[in-house]
């Protein structure tokens, strides 16, 4: 029981960050919204109704929607710190030439910006055997959201009287790299800048 409650809370805050952050960007840079809906209106070419989507022709086939959750990720990591822990015999670790015993059961956090250079893969679900469950879940998540939202519809940042676009621009990104770090990543005041969505 207990690790459904963490696959859900755990897929549910990060996906949500992680397209929260996505929608942001794109708010910031137009051109991308249309090269997503390039690529959205080939695949769902004829097909209005969500209803009426196929997910094993479709999701395949949504590169690009796919390949802006990895740039959020990779830019925006929901996740802040992999916990882990030490199994139940101790642990030898060799760091710049030393090496270090780790008791039974030791709890370890990895820290993302310590890891240089990253490894293999996308370290966000961690990597091996003890990589994310919900990691499949998640994309499909990612790129079926994003594919409805800006199927018909796209984003952009309101720019009162006397503003400049640039300076709205700007401000996005103030408003993303200012986040609160906890367990996930939160975005602090995005009321600063106000988002509305045309068709």
């Amino acid at each position: 029981m207990g690790n459904l409650f963490i696959y859900n809370v755990a897929d549910h805050d990060t996906t949500a960050y992680t397209i929260c952050y996505a929608i942001y960007m794109l708010a910031a840079q137009p051109d991308v919204q249309n090269w997503l809906g390039e690529e959205i209106d080939s695949v769902f070419a004829g097909k209005d109704g969500v209803e009426t989507w196929e997910y094993e022709k479709a999701i395949p086939k949504l590169k690009r929607c796919l390949a802006l959750m990895y740039e959020t990720v990779h830019l925006y990591r929901p996740a802040v710190f992999i916990p882990r822990a030490t199994s139940t015999e101790s642990t030898t670790l060799k760091l710049e030439g030393k090496e270090y015993t780790l008791p039974p059961q030791t709890f370890i956090i990895v820290k993302h910006e310590l890891m240089k250079p990253m490894p293999v893969g996308c370290l966000f679900w961690s990597i091996g055997l003890h990589s994310c469950p919900g990691k499949k879940f998640a994309k499909v998540e990612f790129v079926a959201v994003i594919a409805h939202l800006f199927r018909k519809h796209r984003v952009k940042a309101v720019v009162e009287p006397g503003e400049k676009k640039e300076t709205v621009k700007k401000s996005i990104f103030e408003v993303l790299e200012a986040p609160s770090l906890e367990v996930t990543i939160k975005m602090n005041h995005p009321e600063k800048v106000k988002l509305v969505s045309e068709e």
